[in-house]
């Protein structure tokens, strides 16, 4: 399988890890204990009871938005990453913020749940680095793909209309069609 944009792949995986930590958190068994129950002189002790419980049990539903956030950033960094076109610098500063932010969410949470979410911020990490220093490769692919591969129109017709396009918006003369019917 070959991967067309290996920066939506790598933000994909860090959104999914960012949600299977989430749901894990929230509804797995976090809080586990075990309780005895204390004996009167001359009963045969109890076994003892093992308890566990969720994120949200202990805590209640409150939790929740801040178990989101990592999610949310990882979200957005991957619309980011599938709406922006490769090498704008605007998709660069978003996915460089949304890996800042959450590297800090990772860092001031990493005495509690901020651990759990290292591994996303690690590949979201590395996908940024990825993505800022590919540009040059990826711009030059583009325009040698552009220049060898113009989806079937002859280069001619195709520097004709450029140039066409460049005189209307100068208001000069148009040139002449350019008419080619080989193969029909």
């Amino acid at each position: 399988m070959q991967i067309r944009n290996p920066a939506v792949f790598s933000t994909g995986i860090a959104h999914a890890l960012a949600w299977v930590v989430v749901i894990w958190l929230a509804f797995g068994p976090i809080y586990q204990g075990t309780s005895v129950v204390p004996v009167g002189p001359g009963e045969t002790p109890n076994e003892p009871t093992r308890t566990s419980a969720s994120l949200i049990e202990v805590n209640g539903w409150q939790v929740l938005p801040i178990l989101l956030v990592p999610a949310a950033l990882t979200g957005l960094a991957l619309l980011t990453v599938l709406f922006t076109h490769t090498g704008q610098d605007r998709r660069k500063t978003l996915l460089w913020l949304l890996t800042a932010l959450l590297l800090v969410f990772y860092i001031l949470g990493s005495f509690t749940i901020g651990i759990f979410y290292l591994p996303s911020a690690l590949v979201l990490l590395l996908t940024a680095i990825a993505v800022s220093t590919s540009r040059r490769k990826t711009n030059q692919g583009l325009a040698n793909r552009r220049r060898s591969d113009n989806c079937g129109i002859d280069p001619l017709v195709t520097t004709r209309l450029i140039e066409n396009i460049r005189r209307f918006a100068d208001g000069q003369a148009l040139l002449g069609t350019v008419h080619r019917h080989e193969g029909y």
